[in-house]
């Protein structure tokens, strides 16, 4: 139960991302276009790109620990 309630909201977390990539071409070209009257533009983008690259490097590297929890999940939490 408690675990199709986690699949659950990373479904819902992955359709509200989605539904906001509409809007990525307008607000990539207001940054880098260099119409930003509060200015901080480029320190913005700066972060965004490096929190994508910290979250990437993060990934990768706990990825190997992945294969013994999905045994674990799958050997002892079996539904029905």
């Amino acid at each position: 139960m408690q675990c199709d309630l986690a699949w659950a909201a990373v479904e819902l977390l992955g359709a509200h991302v989605l539904g906001h990539l509409a809007r990525l071409p307008a607000a990539l070209r207001g940054d880098l276009g260099g119409r930003d009257p509060l200015g901080g533009s480029r320190w913005r983008l700066l972060l965004v790109a490096t929190a994508v690259a910290v979250g990437a490097i993060a990934a990768a590297a706990v990825y190997p620990n992945a294969a013994a929890w999905l045994h674990w999940v799958h050997a002892f939490h079996r539904d029905g």
